[in-house]
């Protein structure tokens, strides 16, 4: 990434979803490519002056986090949040966090981690988004990561 002048910024919600949008628009709003959870309004990103459509990608069901098949999940689970009953986790106990479309799904797997692993790794959004992105194997990259990264080496590569 740093060879094809790829930076990214991990804004850690919507806290600067006005601000940080604000700031691109007046400096590098073509260059820029803005990565959200599928649940995100972008009209909090149109109201400060960010408009182009074509710099929006959108991934998951609802977020980043269900985004990434079982197996993938179950593999980063695995490594760094291991079951304190000494049974591995399983597809089965994803499909479960995956089951109830009303809540969120990082949310419930942050709290099904918290109740089933004593691993001294903080269980927060951010980090498993960084271990995810360590123990996914290439093949289960989710496509929209994929695309993000072909459509930033493109964006790259013209300027």
């Amino acid at each position: 990434m740093i060879e094809d002048g790829i930076c990214l910024i991990n804004i850690e919600g919507n806290g600067a979803k006005k601000s940080l949008p604000k700031l691109l628009r007046k400096n590098k709003e073509e260059i820029t490519l803005i990565f959200l959870d599928q649940d995100t309004s972008v009209n909090n990103f149109q109201s400060s002056g960010f408009s182009s459509n074509d710099s929006y990608i959108f991934i998951g069901e609802k977020e980043f986090e269900d985004a990434f098949c079982d197996k993938a999940i179950c593999l980063c689970l695995n490594q760094v949040w291991p079951r304190n009953d000494n049974t591995a986790w399983e597809s089965s106990h994803i499909v479960e966090i995956r089951s109830d479309k009303e809540k969120k799904f990082s949310d419930r797997l942050m709290n099904k981690i918290r109740e089933n692993s004593l691993s001294e790794v903080p269980n927060k959004k951010s980090v498993y988004g960084n271990k995810i992105a360590t123990y996914c194997p290439k093949e289960a990259i989710p496509e929209k990561i994929v695309h993000l990264f072909e459509k930033a080496r493109k964006i790259s590569k013209a300027i």
